[in-house]
């Protein structure tokens, strides 16, 4: 059975395969980062707030829930505690605003990959327009959200 299976260092043949692939590269002239290639745009800096902004919103979520859990008193006592600061709109709206804008960017952004997965726009034209369209209803939904008791 052991001559079917000869031994084999993986981690050398590892070794080899990753100089080969730096080898060859280098022979192309080819860089090592990807940043020095491509040109920035701003669907790069969408894509990577889409994560930190799930990443946000799921470390906030989960937190606030647990910190509403074990607090001593109950959701409307401190709701009447916020309310008896009798902060006005020039400092509510703002802070409704910050609270309600990562949660939309990151529920239209969410939407946009799901239409590309079931649709298209796929190419880059459709895919810039599609970063400015979401960037303007995120921006649209948090400011209607943070005023909705203003109306």
């Amino acid at each position: 059975m052991a001559q079917c299976f000869p031994a084999m260092s993986t981690a050398s043949n590892a070794e080899k395969d990753m100089q080969a692939f730096w080898d060859k590269n280098k022979a192309l002239n080819r860089p090592e980062s990807p940043w020095a290639v491509y040109k920035f745009e701003h669907q790069m800096v969408m894509s990577l707030a889409h994560r930190i902004s799930g990443a946000a919103v799921g470390v906030v979520f989960y937190a606030g829930g647990i910190a509403l859990a074990v607090a001593p008193d109950t959701i409307p006592v401190y709701m009447e505690a916020l309310k008896s600061l009798e902060l006005g709109p020039a400092v509510m709206f703002p802070v409704k605003f910050i609270i309600a804008f990562p949660v939309m960017y990151h529920t239209m952004t969410g939407i946009r990959h799901m239409v590309w997965d079931f649709h298209s726009g796929y190419k880059i034209p459709q895919v810039k327009q599609m970063a400015l369209v979401v960037m303007g209803v995120s921006i649209g939904l948090s400011a209607l959200l943070a005023g909705i008791a203003y109306i």
